[in-house]
């Protein structure tokens, strides 16, 4: 497997017991989306896993993210599929690079520590606008904790009138919570909304 962004052979790593590779040459990570979540539940703080997370650790990390920001588009390493750029946590201001076929993320050097450090501030800190937005995306967790129909696709053929009076309600609320925090993004959530969009405008003009 190379490298998406100098693509020369990745090395096998180990960060806080979780698997990954590294390129050698520009430093960056590619890691499973699975993989990224177990490194970041480690990060809080047992087995003496805390990451620096003071203000200066965090300002010279995001030094080295700006100037090794990947610009241009990356392939992924594995399937060959054009990369997003998007949040990996909607608590975590730092854009990745994610496979949408395969769920791989690549990181280019500095933004595995950047992205521990700065999750594990959001954790941790007593300050109230910290505190604010942890307070928000927690309820956008509970949220999601309910099952959704988004996780598949509305279909006017086969979706009653029941189904949308008790699912309506709970989608409401999640829009609700998109307007209160436009600052929080959630792609499970973006695609039921937009599911649940597209069946209301397929209701046009349908009998039942």
């Amino acid at each position: 497997m190379r490298c998406p962004h100098c693509l020369i052979g990745l090395s096998p790593d180990l960060d806080r017991g979780v698997t990954c590779t590294v390129c050698r040459s520009c430093r960056g990570t590619w890691i499973s989306g699975k993989a990224l979540e177990r490194l970041l539940a480690r990060c809080e703080g047992r087995n003496g896993d805390a990451p620096a997370s003071d203000n200066d650790a965090i300002s010279r990390l995001s030094e080295v993210v700006a100037g090794s920001d990947s610009r241009g588009e990356l392939r992924c390493a594995d399937c060959h599929t054009p990369m997003i750029k998007e949040r990996f946590d909607p608590s975590i201001p730092v854009l990745v690079d994610r496979c949408p076929a395969c769920d791989y993320i690549w990181l280019d050097a500095g933004e595995r520590e950047l992205l521990l450090a700065l999750h594990y501030q959001f954790l941790t800190s007593d300050d109230p606008a910290i505190a604010n937005k942890r307070e928000r995306i927690e309820r956008l967790q509970e949220l999601q904790r309910v099952p959704l129909p988004g996780t598949r696709p509305f279909d006017v053929g086969t979706d009653s009138v029941n189904t949308l009076l008790a699912d309506g309600p709970r989608l409401l609320k999640l829009l609700e919570t998109r307007r209160i925090s436009p600052d929080i993004s959630s792609p499970l959530i973006d695609r039921s909304l937009s599911s649940f969009v597209d069946f209301l405008v397929g209701l046009r003009g349908h009998s039942f």
